[in-house]
């Protein structure tokens, strides 16, 4: 057992040390979670088709396997224009993609709100800033907050964020 111990716990230090060292990783939250367990990104899913698909996309920008234009332009050999390819007028980043993009602003209008209020009934305080909007979105209703690790409900918010972000018909299509 105490051998057990020292291996996990030898796993979670490299884990911890490798998501702060990677830049791709930045989005990841580690804080909270344990080895012997999925991310909450695969626990939410319930065997749902629809789910395990949205968990696809969300675990390919957890981990910095979601390729945008940025992507492209900071790492092709050629000139590319790293403007996003929907709305055509501002860096497509993971801010921008799940934030502000004009284009998604109809598909996404709706569902923040009732992420909204899914928080508020909840009791959690919402995030307050496009980077605290992000790591919600992606790490299933935690962010960071001030330093601290904020957690809202996983299977209800889940449930929302997957179908609300990551199926839309524009992200169906990457």
């Amino acid at each position: 057992m105490y051998v057990k111990s020292l291996i996990t716990d030898w796993w979670w230090n490299s884990l911890l040390t490798e998501a702060e060292r990677k830049s791709s990783l930045k989005w990841l939250m580690v804080d909270g979670y344990k080895l012997q367990k999925p991310h909450e990104v695969w626990s939410s899913c319930k065997g749902k088709t629809d789910m395990v698909e949205a968990a696809t996309w969300r675990a390919k920008m957890l981990s910095g396997r979601y390729v945008l234009q940025s992507n492209h332009a900071k790492y092709n050999q050629n000139p590319v224009n790293p403007a996003c390819l929907l709305c055509k007028h501002h860096t497509e980043d993971m801010e921008h993609f799940l934030r502000d993009c004009e284009v998604l602003e109809e598909a996404r209008r709706a569902k923040m709100e009732d992420l909204k209020d899914t928080y508020k009934k909840q009791g959690v305080v919402p995030p307050s800033n496009k980077a605290e909007w992000c790591s919600a979105l992606l790490n299933g209703g935690q962010y960071w907050s001030s330093d601290c690790v904020v957690k809202g409900s996983s299977n209800r918010l889940q449930s929302q964020l997957c179908r609300s972000h990551l199926q839309s018909s524009a992200c169906g299509t990457r």
